[in-house]
């Protein structure tokens, strides 16, 4: 690990890239990771920097979020102090961090010194304070970075985790973004919730406060919060959101489509709420809405029912514009777009809108409707055949790189986690011989 501090201290132009690691030292945390160092500052004052090739340190909030809010765990998780120092070399010749009869596997056994590095730096938050950052899904570093320097910001987060929320990423919603957003948040989480609803743009209207107040902490999203601070500029969006007990991200969804709105039942919305958003039910139900409001739209919403009794009734329409969306499309034998990657033996992007089609009427699930985003370079499909049979697609980020998006089995049934990471990333790492 000194190869590694020594690299960052360098004074040369051009950036010596270290070992990759991690490191406690003196009250910081270093990440190591190829050309890029990451360092975090610990409570009471957080702060976050990263040095990159030819560029020196800077401060950053994006970096710091994306460790944060991935490694955080639980204090009762932090593995137990480890027995013995010395390396162990297995019978295979494997040299060992741990005893051999004390941990499964090798990989397990570096999560769990890396978990031990880690630990030095989340055991200086408060123990309040870390039960709370780990209630929401994402941008913990930004919230851990309110409730250190706003008192008061972990009663808001206990009483409005959606305003909260909201109020800790506040230049996302202030046009023009606050120079200091941090100021702007203390000065504003001891007034009334409706004030500091107002100045992010939402309705400062009571109804619309006890609503972001009934948002689960690992549902909200910046999208979300977006898409839902339109909406509730309806009078309708705030009518039905009022009705149902806790707002969840399948909920926030169907909410927020104005085509889907006036189709909305109270019984449809309470089944949705009882849905975990971030559980794999709750991921399939957001991405299985999105798919019949995009196949609704081809068709003009002709043929749909004017109400959506239940999530039975909205998966059998669902079924019924999978047979309706043309099954042979004008084109459907024109190229896409080259495929981004080449994929594998077992895992064939689909080049044309026909091969499109027939893999959704294969696995029974409605990927034709995605013609024209391929099209558009917005998504690419690829049919996979081995381990599983399921349809995969990837879409592009920035910088030219490409990331997961779906992956389902056959009638949209969900993909064990773990595979489906394995699948994506053979994907997204195949290259042309």
């Amino acid at each position: 690990m000194g190869d590694c501090l020594s690299a960052v201290k360098t004074k040369r132009k051009v950036y010596k890239a270290g070992k990759p690691g991690w490191a406690f030292k003196s009250g910081k945390l270093y990440r190591f990771e190829g050309r890029k160092a990451v360092v975090m500052a610990p409570w009471p004052d957080p702060r976050a920097w990263i040095k990159t090739s030819g560029a020196g340190f800077r401060a950053t909030r994006k970096h710091a979020d994306e460790y944060f809010s991935k490694h955080l765990f639980p204090k009762s998780e932090t593995p137990k102090p480890i027995p013995r120092l010395e390396p162990v070399i297995a019978p295979s010749g494997q040299c060992l961090l741990f005893p051999v009869d004390e941990y499964d596997s090798h990989l397990d056994q570096i999560w769990r010194h890396v978990m031990r590095i880690e630990a030095g730096y989340f055991d200086l938050i408060p123990d309040e304070v870390r039960e709370e950052l780990l209630k929401y899904g994402d941008r913990k570093w930004h919230l851990f970075s309110l409730f250190a320097r706003c008192p008061g910001a972990l009663d808001l987060s206990r009483s409005n985790p959606g305003l909260c929320y909201a109020l800790a990423s506040n230049w996302v919603f202030r046009k023009p973004a606050p120079t200091k957003p941090i100021r702007a948040a203390r000065a504003l989480v001891f007034k009334k919730q409706k004030l500091i609803l107002d100045w992010l743009g939402f309705p400062g209207t009571e109804p619309v406060r006890r609503i972001l107040a009934k948002i689960t902490p690992n549902d909200v999203s910046i999208p979300s919060l977006l898409y839902l601070r339109d909406a509730l500029r309806e009078p309708d969006a705030v009518k039905h959101l009022s009705r149902v007990w806790r707002i969840t991200a399948p909920v926030m969804r169907l909410v927020s489509d104005s085509n889907f709105r006036p189709r909305l039942t109270p019984r449809l919305l309470s089944e949705a709420a009882e849905i975990d958003g971030s559980s794999a039910p709750g991921k399939s139900l957001t991405h299985f809405l999105k798919d019949l409001i995009m196949m609704a739209d081809q068709v003009e919403w002709r043929g749909c029912p004017p109400l959506f009794n239940s999530l039975k009734h909205m998966r059998e329409v669902h079924d019924g514009l999978m047979r309706r969306v043309p099954s042979k499309p004008i084109g459907g034998y024109d190229w896409f777009p080259g495929p981004p990657f080449p994929g594998t033996r077992n895992i064939r992007p689909l080049e044309t809108a026909a091969e499109l089609y027939r893999e959704g009427r294969e696995m029974k699930h409605c990927v034709g409707a995605y013609s024209s985003l391929v099209e558009k370079g917005k998504c690419y499909v690829y049919r996979v055949l081995e381990p599983v049979r399921a349809t995969l697609s990837i879409i592009p980020l920035s910088e030219g790189r490409w990331g997961p998006h779906q992956l389902y089995g056959p009638r949209n049934q969900p993909v064990d986690e773990g595979l489906a990471k394995e699948l994506f990333k053979k994907v997204l790492t195949s290259s042309r011989s």
